[in-house]
């Protein structure tokens, strides 16, 4: 199971352009010390460091001495709170957060780049510079996007499945004019699609998707998808949350966020318009199962 969720993962991070790769290191988690996460970008780098071996571009020729440089500078004790660039990059100390800016628009070594990255986030927030929020916000009640880019997300084929729930779902999101890959190919054992509500667009003004499965015994599974229209401001969309840890997992190309509210358990995702989640009363394992079908 584990080699197959492997060989899916890769093959969905080879389909994305090497900009697409790379911000999706920008845009990591801080270290939390997650072994499925660290592996996640250790793919990532791995397809980058193929595409390089395959066909040069010149961007690893120093690799050995920058990668030597970060961890004598940065990575020692004696190297906390130098820094991210040489001294004779600036002629005086800029602002932090001129600071900031500066180290994200430089072009890095792929092996050095997540620590890096990890490094000037830190730095960033310590600064003031609101890094970690940038994506969402969170408290002990609510949760919401800020409105910018989740992760980006990379138009891809439809899946070739032949499972009506899918098809019946992909049927209905096609009509929205989604290119992109949203909809689990997986659902949970016992659950039966009950219903798909489609919005009426002399109603709201957004178009999306409501799907409502039901188990044996009464509990219910929600999937909705949501496009909005490119000004609208999804940060005022709120999801109700208890006080647990809010998950980060990334599935394909997309970055959801797990949290729970009492029983039931919500994952979201968005790229600035479209907004899907799922919602149900069912384990973390199955939630990040449904999250991994997505796409094939």
């Amino acid at each position: 199971m584990a080699d197959l969720k492997s060989g899916r993962r890769l093959e969905n991070l080879k389909r994305l352009s090497t900009e697409q790769l790379e911000e999706l290191l920008r845009t990591a988690p801080v270290l939390s010390g997650d072994q499925e996460t660290s592996e996640y970008y250790d793919a990532i780098e791995a397809v980058l460091l193929q595409r390089e071996t395959e066909a040069p571009t010149g961007r690893l020729s120093d690799l050995d001495a920058s990668w030597e440089e970060f961890r004598r500078q940065y990575a020692a004790p004696e190297g906390r709170g130098l820094r991210l660039y040489s001294d004779g990059d600036q002629e005086t100390p800029p602002s932090a957060g001129a600071r900031s800016s500066a180290v994200f628009r430089k072009v890095l070594p792929i092996a050095a780049t997540i620590a890096v990255v990890f490094m000037s986030m830190i730095a960033a927030q310590a600064a003031g510079v609101d890094v970690f929020g940038s994506l969402a916000r969170w408290t002990e009640e609510t949760f919401h996007f800020n409105g910018g880019d989740s992760t980006p997300a990379a138009d891809g084929t439809r899946p070739q499945v032949e499972d009506e729930t899918y098809l019946a779902i992909q049927a209905e999101v096609d009509k929205l004019g989604i290119d992109v890959p949203v909809v689990p190919t997986w659902f949970p054992d016992g659950y039966e699609l009950q219903e798909i509500q489609s919005s009426n667009p002399d109603i709201t003004e957004w178009k999306g998707v409501d799907c409502l499965f039901r188990n044996e015994n009464s509990q219910t599974l929600r999937f909705r998808i949501t496009k909005y229209e490119d000004d609208y401001d999804i940060s005022s969309i709120v999801f109700e949350k208890d006080g647990q840890q809010v998950t980060e997992y990334i599935g394909g190309d997309k970055l959801f966020y797990i949290m729970s509210n009492n029983s039931r358990k919500t994952a979201t995702w968005s790229d600035g318009q479209l907004v899907v989640s799922i919602n149900g009363e069912f384990s973390q394992d199955i939630m990040k199962t449904m999250i991994d079908s997505i796409g094939g």
